[in-house]
C-alpha cells in the first residue's frame, strides 16, 4: 500500500520555552520497544533513530523499516540527552 495524502518522512522539530529541543518523528506501525536512537558520539549534534514494523506475516505489505536523522545547525550548543 503506498502513501496516498500527507508528508512524507515527517520530522517535527522545534525549540521549547525552557530552550530545550523538541523533535518527533512519525514511524507508523512501529512500536515503541522496536525504536533504535543514539546520539552522535563524536559532535553531539545529531541524533539517528531507526524501527521497523512486526512482521505480521502478510507478505503483501511486509515489513517496514524507517531510520533517519534530525541534529544542530549550530556550534554554541549540543545534544545532552534523550527521551523517546
Amino acid at each position: 500500500q503506498y502513501q496516498k495524502a500527507g508528508p512524507k518522512g515527517f520530522i517535527q522539530v522545534k525549540v521549547l520555552e525552557n530552550d530545550k529541543l523538541y523533535v518527533r518523528v512519525d514511524l507508523p506501525g512501529v512500536p515503541d520497544d522496536a525504536i533504535r536512537h543514539r546520539v552522535d558520539s563524536v559532535r553531539h549534534k545529531i541524533v539517528f533513530f531507526s524501527g521497523e514494523t512486526p512482521d505480521d506475516g502478510n507478505k503483501k505489505d511486509g515489513v517496514r523499516e524507517y531510520s533517519g536523522r534530525a541534529g544542530l545547525g549550530c556550534d554554541c550548543c549540543e545534544i545532552t540527552d534523550v527521551d523517546a
